[in-house]
């Protein structure tokens, strides 16, 4: 349910099994602390989150009952396809958060294409072969900057992330949404 991906220039942590924000912070940092410890990293230049949410309405419902309708696009009587709503914001911090709704009113639950889980396996519930009408919420919020490698710093600046993050998230799901994950 959790892995770690190391690249030439990048650690990813990914989990498919999110419990809470602190656990996945000091995952991440321990994976990094590693392989500090093995390659002496200079600095790091790019920190970031991610999250990826799956909305799945329950039988008799629809997706349009768990977002917002400013990003749901423009109804004029002809069924949809398939849509996108993407936006980018500056955080306070001086963070770039990018956030992207898309939206599948007839196809297999997956994955952005650019963040395919490599080590991972889905829960049960998202593991779905059959087409469905769902939504896929993506928010990355990052920063780039020369940092040194301090995981006691960098843990607590991912802290400093969730605020933008958990805001982001209420603004695009509905109170029915919040309802009904509750």
């Amino acid at each position: 349910s959790c892995g770690y991906v190391l690249g030439q220039d990048f650690l990813t942590f990914q989990s498919t099994k999110y419990l809470d924000r602190e656990q996945f912070f000091r995952a991440l940092c321990d994976g990094l602390k590693i392989v500090h410890e093995v390659v002496q990293l200079e600095r790091i230049f790019r920190l970031g989150i991610r999250y990826l949410n799956a909305v799945i309405p329950d039988e008799g419902e629809t997706v349009d009952q768990y977002l917002n309708p400013s990003i749901q696009g423009v109804n004029f009587g002809l069924p949809i396809l398939g849509g996108l709503w993407e936006a980018g914001y500056r955080t306070e911090s001086g963070g770039l958060l990018i956030a992207k709704v898309y939206q599948a009113p007839n196809s297999p639950l997956g994955f952005p294409q650019d963040l395919v889980p490599r080590s991972v396996q889905l829960m049960p519930r998202f593991n779905r072969e059959e087409s469905f009408a769902h939504a896929v919420l993506d928010m990355d919020l990052f920063v780039e900057e020369a940092m040194p490698v301090d995981t006691a710093a960098i843990y607590e600046r991912l802290l400093s992330f969730h605020g933008d993050l958990a805001k982001c998230f209420h603004a695009i799901a509905t109170p029915h949404a919040f309802t009904r994950w509750e």
